[in-house]
């Protein structure tokens, strides 16, 4: 009989480091250990979101320290849905849907390499003036992707041509994910000299771009276009 799943929410000084056992009905027990280089990813965050629709627009974010490899999505729409207009941060021909989930290392240096993947170290990225200059709202997807850590029980043996007949495998991948709102002009989201600095747009929890409540936040307009947006796309 299936059983439904309980979604429970991260703290936001929640860690995944130290020891996990994973039990099961008819599995053995699983249990591994995660160090400090294995926790949560740092969140996506967003300095610069810079131009309307119909203009060039800049972004900018901060460097995810254990990041592999960057890569983008934006769609766009109108409400009556005649025409869906998407973009990606590829240099090459790519649809993009497929990498916006998990990619290995192996496959994120090769993809960096082709030029489809954006290196680590690179913060910024300009969207071509005219993309979404029809469109009725846009909205940008991001995925910093990370490491992936695999146990197993006994030990994989050093030796290639050792006989091994694992009794439990077990792999944990991490990534993180932001999602921002385009065509309203945020500019520079960072911090200026003698100002405090104002929110960003830091995923919370499941790793879309939540801004703060306060009716004095520059990023209210996202809220209101996030609105708008919802009703274009349904998300």
């Amino acid at each position: 009989m299936a059983q439904s799943r309980n979604k429970v929410q991260v703290p936001g000084d929640g860690s995944l480091a130290g020891n996990h056992l994973i039990k099961g009905n008819y599995t053995p027990d699983i249990g591994f250990s995660l160090d400090q280089r294995q926790d949560f990813m740092e969140p996506v965050v967003f300095t610069r979101a810079e131009g309307g629709l119909a203009d060039v627009i800049r972004l900018e974010w901060r460097t995810v320290p254990t990041a592999t490899g960057y890569f983008m999505m934006a769609t766009g729409g109108s409400g009556n849905a005649k025409e869906v207009v998407m973009w990606n941060s590829s240099e090459q021909q790519e649809m993009g849907s497929g990498l916006m989930s998990y990619v290995s290392p192996g496959t994120v240096q090769k993809y960096i390499k082709e030029k489809v993947v954006l290196p680590p170290e690179v913060t910024s990225c300009t969207i071509p003036k005219g993309i979404f200059k029809a469109a009725e709202g846009a909205v940008l997807s991001f995925i910093a992707y990370g490491n992936e850590a695999n146990f197993a029980q006994p030990p994989k043996p050093a030796d290639p041509k050792a006989p091994w007949n694992p009794i439990w495998t077990a792999k944990v991948r991490f990534k993180s994910t932001g999602m921002l709102p385009l065509g309203m002009d945020m500019g520079d989201m960072g911090a200026k000299p003698g100002e405090e600095k104002p929110a960003t747009a830091e995923p919370k929890g499941d790793g879309q771009a939540q801004p703060g409540t306060d009716e004095s936040n520059p990023m209210k307009g996202v809220m209101d276009g996030a609105k708008k947006l919802k009703g274009i796309f349904g998300f």
